[in-house]
């Protein structure tokens, strides 16, 4: 259970102000729990990452530039980002978000433009399409490492395995933190 809180609350925190992916935690359960316990720890995080959502939709509709300043200063965001996931919005309103899931953009950007679209994105759309996204990646993430886990990674240790994973992990965050543009 506490792995499933934990995903629960890292899916919310990465909707909102923390810059590392549920990715990471539902990997690293499916990596030594197996794909099942990968899956369920999947759902809880989608959970976080709506109810997160949901607070970034409302916040930044009331405090538009408090919310702006904090995201400018997460790493590999900035003000053309926010901008450029506000004209993705405004051209192709929730294909934009689900598009988004594997570009790279983090979801909290969308969360905080989707009320300053002319329309802006109702609510229940907003959440739709974020669970569409949310919920694909996620499940990819549990069902690609929870395989790898139970047929490639038995012939390793489990240590062997967990330090692996997070070797590609931190390979991962070093090449999005430092070439891609903020």
């Amino acid at each position: 259970m506490v792995l499933n809180l934990f995903a629960l609350v890292w899916g919310f925190a990465e909707a909102t102000v923390f810059f590392i992916l549920p990715d990471v935690w539902i990997s690293l359960v499916a990596v030594t729990r197996g794909t099942r316990a990968g899956l369920i720890a999947c759902f809880w995080a989608v959970a976080g990452a709506l109810a997160g959502g949901t607070v970034m939709y409302f916040w930044s509709a009331g405090m538009p530039e408090l919310v702006t300043a904090i995201l400018d200063m997460q790493p590999a965001v900035g003000p053309q980002l926010v901008g450029a996931v506000r004209q993705e919005l405004s051209a192709s309103g929730v294909t934009a978000l689900v598009a988004g899931t594997f570009s790279g953009v983090p979801y909290k950007l969308y969360a905080a433009q989707a009320m300053h679209i002319d329309p802006p994105l109702p609510l229940a759309l907003f959440l739709v399409a974020s669970l569409a996204s949310r919920l694909t990646r996620f499940l990819l993430v549990a069902i690609i490492v929870g395989w790898i886990g139970t047929n490639w990674a038995r012939e390793l240790r489990k240590r062997t395995a967990v330090l692996t994973l997070l070797l590609l992990w931190a390979a991962y965050y070093t090449v999005y933190f430092t070439v891609l543009p903020d």
